[in-house]
C-alpha cells in the first residue's frame, strides 16, 4: 500500500511540475529542437487556413541540416507546402543524399531571389568536401 502511494506521489509531482514547463518560442535560431520544430511550423502558416509565405525558406532550407529527423521533416514537408516541390529531398536518406538535396534547395532559392542562402550553402558545400 505504502508503494502504491509513493508513486501516486510521484505521479502528481510529474504533472504537477509538466504543468509548469513553459515550451520555448518558436525559433530557427534556438538550441532547443522543439522550438526550431515550431518556427518551421509556424512558416507553413500554422493552420487556420494561411498558406504561410516563402518568406522564412532560407531558414527552413538551413533546417534540412539539421541532426534531429524530425526537424527536417517538417522543414521539408513546409518547403513542399510551400513551394510544391521536394527537389528530392528525404528526411531519413543517407546523409550524403540529403547534403545534395539540400544543396539543391539552396541553389533554387539563388536562383528564385536572386539572394544567397548563405548559410545552407555554406554548410552543405564544407560538407561535401568533407564526405
Amino acid at each position: 500500500m505504502r508503494r502504491r502511494a509513493n508513486i501516486l506521489c510521484l505521479c502528481a509531482g510529474l504533472f504537477a511540475a509538466a504543468g509548469c514547463y513553459a515550451p520555448p518560442d518558436p525559433d530557427f535560431n534556438s538550441p532547443e529542437p522543439i522550438a526550431r520544430v515550431d518556427a518551421a511550423l509556424v512558416a507553413a502558416g500554422g493552420g487556420g487556413g494561411d498558406q504561410g509565405s516563402e518568406e522564412r525558406v532560407p531558414e527552413l532550407i538551413e533546417l534540412l541540416g539539421s541532426d534531429d529527423p524530425l526537424a527536417r521533416m517538417v522543414a521539408i514537408r513546409t518547403l513542399e507546402r510551400l513551394t510544391g516541390q521536394t527537389l528530392g529531398y528525404e528526411h531519413d536518406a543517407a546523409d550524403l543524399e540529403r547534403r545534395r538535396a539540400a544543396d539543391r534547395w539552396a541553389q533554387w532559392w539563388i536562383e528564385r531571389s536572386g539572394y544567397d542562402a548563405p548559410a545552407a550553402a555554406a554548410r552543405t558545400d564544407a560538407n561535401a568536401r568533407a564526405g
